[in-house]
């Protein structure tokens, strides 16, 4: 950086002063050391020159949008400060931004961040961009070998067992996800609830429902201030798979009651709530709730079936029936809801003969 370069230029000036001042070289000697030092001085100014005309034509102000030229010209600039210092670590930064940002080309860009790691291995911000452009690329087991590198040196930094932890997903080793997500919430501060949070997502998958349970209720103790919707929404899900279908009623309230209004979420909200009122035997107050989700989302079928539904429990077949036309015809193909038309018109014909 600038500092870096200053220290530089000021060492190899101080050296040049006390060799001229203290030096028993002969006067040829002398001219020889000094051009070395002098041509040393002029790589050093020309690489940090170059760079920072390079950063000029990426990121000043007036250059935004940033067009195909300006990006031609900075890579022009980047190599000659590379071929004054090529070890140079910001040049060597800049030029894979313009790779991988620029001109999309990631694994030009991950060589890029291999040659940094050459010149210095405890890079941490090359070994953050290499396995981030490793997992763009689905190279999971690349981006995961990064990821324990970091963990194991940052041993105190939560996101990168979450990053691990979501490398395991994708290898659907689940318990082993689990387990990062646990570290990341050891190592993580207790007003952070993205671990929470996922792992809580991730036992619903496995339907740990109760492990689910304790961090939908950690997460909500803590944003107790300041929750969201959605938060409780979830708790209720997890509660109603628990068949805890008072207390999910409970959280599917609240979750309608707290602002911003969001029309497909809380269509959702009333879908899950008629769902539970079903479960509890209260047909009359899940059709109701199926109504204000079809009003809030009317392009769902399953909203459509799920309130034919309740209109059979109520004996109210022709309600059903046309419920169901609506829902086939959202769900084309949907071989459920034809055999539940099948099914009705046999309640329907004998409704008539009663």
């Amino acid at each position: 950086d600038f500092c870096e370069m200053k220290l530089r230029f000021l060492f190899v000036l101080i050296f040049c002063l006390t060799d001229s001042i203290f030096s028993q070289d002969t006067p040829s000697e002398k001219k020889i050391s000094l051009k070395k030092i002098d041509i040393e001085l002029y790589d050093i100014r020309s690489a940090w020159g170059n760079y920072g005309l390079a950063r000029d034509c990426l990121y000043n102000r007036e250059n935004y949008p940033i067009k195909l030229e300006n990006i031609k010209q900075a890579q022009i600039y980047v190599e000659r400060a590379l071929m004054y210092n090529p070890d140079y670590i910001e040049a060597l930064y800049l030029k894979a931004t313009i790779l991988d940002f620029f001109l999309k080309e990631i694994d030009a860009a991950i060589l890029i961040y291999d040659r940094i790691l050459e010149v210095n291995h405890k890079e941490k911000r090359a070994l953050e961009e290499r396995a981030l452009l490793k997992s763009r690329l689905k190279d999971y087991l690349g981006a995961k070998a990064d990821y324990l590198l970091l963990a194991d040196r940052y041993v105190e930094n939560s996101k990168y067992f979450l990053k691990l932890a979501q490398i395991e997903v994708h290898f659907k080793d689940y318990n082993a996800a689990e387990a990062y997500y646990s570290q990341a919430i050891e190592r993580g501060r207790y007003e952070e609830t993205d671990s929470y949070y996922l792992r809580a997502r991730l036992r619903i998958k496995m339907k740990n429902y109760k492990g689910a349970l304790e961090d939908y209720n950690k997460i909500i103790a803590i944003n107790s201030k300041n929750m969201s919707s959605n938060q409780y929404y979830e708790r209720a899900n997890v509660k109603r798979f628990l068949k805890d279908y008072a207390g999910a009623l409970e959280d599917y309230n609240r979750a309608l009651t707290i602002s911003p209004f969001n029309p497909i979420n809380y269509g959702n909200y009333f879908y899950d709530r008629g769902k539970t009122k079903s479960l509890l035997k209260d047909y009359r107050g899940a059709y109701e709730d199926y109504t204000q989700a079809i009003e809030l989302n009317s392009a769902l079928g399953i909203f459509y079936q799920a309130r034919a539904y309740a209109s059979i429990q109520m004996n109210d077949y022709h309600a059903a029936k046309a419920d169901l036309l609506l829902a086939s015809d959202l769900l084309p193909g949907n071989k459920e809801i034809q055999l539940d038309l099948d099914v009705l018109e046999i309640l329907i014909r004998d409704s008539k003969d009663k």
